[in-house]
This record gives C-alpha cells, structure tokens and sequence, in this order.
C-alpha cells in the first residue's frame, strides 16, 4: 500500500485540531530504531497527558496524541 503525503493528512483535517485551540502529535515508533517518529503535529508543543488513540494503518500503527 502507498498512502499520498500530504494528500492523506489533509482528508484527515488534522490542521483544524490546531484552530480550535488543541496540540496534536500524529506519531510511530520506527520499527528499526524504536524511536518516535512524528508524522504531523502541531506547532504548539503538547503539555500535560495527552489523550491517544490508535489508527491502524496497514500494518503499521500511528498514534495520535492530542
């Protein structure tokens, strides 16, 4: 499977996150490194405990932390 950067973060509408005031990580642990691996976020840095959900995308898994 071949996923179309940037086309499929804009279907996503992750940027209106940011407008209505929420940070946002949408991230991977690397599956060489184990290192995170953020995909898209937003330009305020998260604070506190984010809320995370997973999206599975092929098999690979992303988290967003919001």
């Amino acid at each position: 499977m071949v996923l179309r950067f940037p086309e499929i973060l804009e279907s996503a509408h992750l940027s209106q996150l940011e407008m209505q005031g929420f940070a946002y990580e949408l991230w991977r642990v690397h599956p060489d490194t184990g290192q995170k691996e953020v995909i898209a976020g937003s330009t305020d840095a998260l604070a506190g405990e984010p809320v995370e959900r997973i999206v599975k995308v092929s098999n690979i898994m992303w988290i967003l932390s919001l």
